[in-house]
């Protein structure tokens, strides 16, 4: 869920996250120890109240005993009431000399300064000393008697301090604890949910530096490690689109090496076979050496116009080939072409039929009559050489302002269903019915070029009788 934030949120929902489960989980230990303290806290240490609870019974003593308390005899019976643990004390006469007690040092100067000091507590450094008078039984001041005691928590076992610093430092320490702990775990977290996405772009980088780039990244998250990998994923795929097409591209130039060597090698070894014929007879026929040399011309035409095309192709598959459109009226061009088809129709004994269907309102339309002509003249000589005499041949335009459609048919053999799909690849010659000699599986790649860059489209079928049928529309 917290994948589909940005980094930098996450890291910021991770840090608020930390430091409020860490408060939370510092206040509820502090609380169980506060409470297990409160609880069990006194089995450790006294409350700092707990020596001034015991002053009660002992001041009831002092009272009942009065100055007998200055003879040293009942010293013993003294100390069995003042407990010697956080207790001392000191016993003076009415002048404030020391008789005697637990506290060595005087605690008054003069007997003024010890009579001022009577009834009052003093304190210091944690210590309350207590000055409590000593009379007869006709309430004289005989003396005096000093309790010192402390005003402070006591541990009651030697090893209840180390308990007690523990708690604090535990008390003082368990926040960092805790933000260390979440830290990590967050931390951990957010690794492991970005260590998955950044791996995968590793492995694949490394396997596209193995030129294998049948994989895919498959991260859908909408922070910058989503982006990341979805940019990852198109720069793959345009590679693989990119190396898909050189390895196309080099895959056509091998075949088309292998066409062109087929293709030249039969005409030029029979230009060879008959020059080398000429060069060794001594005397031959004047028909039989223009029989030879007719062959030689039409081998040579052959390899003339092979050259031609592939020219034609290198300069249609530049990236800057572009046509040169004019505004024209096409009609009259239709009609000069319709001439001379029909002309190269009837030296082949083939009827050729043209009707154009204008339906236009503006004459004028963008074209390159050069390039079409050159379209139209391929298209027209193919069907003149596949349609037997006596067969016939139709073109038909049909003109409007926004396209114009040119249908070319035949009574020839047509093409056969396995070669349609295949028939605007270069050299591709297909059937021999329509592959006889002077056919190079150039014309209809040459033609579908030309026709794109006018923006339209070009393709081939059959009519019902059989004939080729071929179509062109070019939007205007």
């Amino acid at each position: 869920m917290i994948n589909k934030f940005s980094l930098k949120t996450q890291f910021i929902i991770s840090f608020v996250a930390v430091i409020t489960l860490s408060l939370l989980a510092t206040l509820i230990t502090q609380g169980l120890i506060i409470g297990l303290w409160l609880k069990f806290g006194d089995y450790f240490m006294l409350p700092a109240n707990h020596y001034e609870k015991q002053l009660p019974s002992i001041h009831r003593f002092i009272h009942s005993q009065g100055k007998d308390l200055l003879l040293i005899e009942n010293k013993e019976q003294l100390e069995k009431v003042i407990p010697s643990e956080g207790f001392k004390y000191q016993v003076l006469n009415s002048k404030g000399k020391i008789l005697y007690g637990s506290i060595s040092e005087p605690v008054s100067s003069s007997t003024h300064d010890l009579i001022l000091k009577l009834n009052t507590k003093l304190s210091q450094d944690n210590k309350i000393r207590e000055f409590l008078p000593l009379t007869d039984a006709n309430g004289t001041f005989s003396g005096a008697i000093v309790i010192e005691y402390a005003l402070e928590p006591i541990m009651t076992r030697s090893w209840s301090k180390i308990i007690f610093f523990f708690i604090i430092f535990l008390l003082i320490i368990s926040p960092f604890i805790y933000i260390l702990l979440f830290t990590l775990i967050f931390a951990r977290r957010f690794g492991r949910s970005i260590h998955e996405p950044v791996q995968a772009l590793i492995e694949g980088a490394h396997r596209i530096q193995q030129r294998d780039l049948d994989f895919s990244l498959d991260y859908q998250a909408d922070n910058e490690i989503g982006k990341l990998t979805r940019s990852f994923e198109k720069m793959r795929l345009a590679l693989k689109e990119s190396l898909l097409r050189e390895w196309r591209l080099e895959e056509e130039r091998r075949e088309m090496i292998l066409s062109i060597s087929h293709d030249l090698s039969t005409p030029l070894t029979i230009i060879q076979g008959h020059v080398q014929t000429l060069l060794d007879a001594r005397h031959l026929q004047p028909d039989r050496v223009q029989r030879y040399l007719k062959v030689i011309d039409q081998n040579t035409q052959f390899v003339g116009q092979l050259v031609k095309e592939l020219n034609e192709i290198s300069k249609i598959e530049e990236p800057n080939f572009t046509i040169n459109p004019e505004w024209v009226d096409i009609v009259p061009f239709l009609e000069t072409k319709a001439e001379e088809y029909e002309w190269m129709c009837r030296q082949q004994k083939i009827s050729f039929e043209f009707t154009c269907e204008d339906k236009r309102s503006k004459r004028l339309q963008s074209l390159d009559l050069e390039r079409l002509g050159q379209v139209f003249n391929n298209l027209m000589s193919n069907s003149i050489r596949f349609t037997p005499a006596q067969g016939k041949i139709t073109w038909h335009a049909h003109l409007e302002n926004s396209a114009m459609k040119f249908t070319l048919s035949d009574t020839g053999p047509g093409f056969s269903a396995k070669d349609i799909p295949h028939l605007f690849k270069k050299f591709y010659q297909g059937d021999p019915s329509r592959g006889e000699k002077g056919h190079y599986g150039l014309g209809l790649f040459i033609s579908q070029k030309i026709i794109h860059k006018h923006n339209g489209v070009i393709k081939v079928g059959n009519t019902q009788e059989g004939g080729a049928k071929i179509s062109i529309t070019i939007n205007c």
